[in-house]
């Protein structure tokens, strides 16, 4: 399956990018840049990974490094898993399930008010 990657412009300074299909080295400096310039010039980012077939570590990386950025850079960044069991795996084998904003749907991505975890440094 190809990568495909969806952006989605709510105004407010809101963006969400749906990913689709399979990421992994050969997607990885492309996605690195683009989840740089997200993070950089709004203040919610939702990376929504509910309809990926595949993601490999450096994808895992570039959601950490986003992760780190946004942190700098007081934008919350929110990761939509949906209900994909191998998406989870990945993120919970790599370590980072703990450590990224994760939620189940758009609704609760989008919901200012939803009690942040105080992540520990990736």
């Amino acid at each position: 399956m190809i990568a495909e990657l969806i952006v989605r412009w709510l105004g407010g300074g809101r963006v969400v990018v749906e990913l689709r299909g399979e990421y992994d080295l050969e997607t990885s400096e492309e996605l690195r840049a683009f989840f740089d310039s997200l993070v950089h010039h709004n203040s919610l980012v939702v990376i929504d990974l509910s309809n990926v077939g595949f993601i490999d570590s450096s994808v895992l990386n570039n959601l950490a490094r986003a992760h780190r950025s946004a942190r700098d850079r007081t934008t919350l960044l929110r990761v939509q898993l949906g209900d994909s069991p191998i998406v989870r795996k990945v993120l919970e084998i790599g370590g980072l399930l703990s450590h990224l904003d994760c939620v189940e749907t758009r609704e609760q991505a989008l919901t200012p008010e939803r009690v942040r975890r105080v992540m520990p440094e990736v």
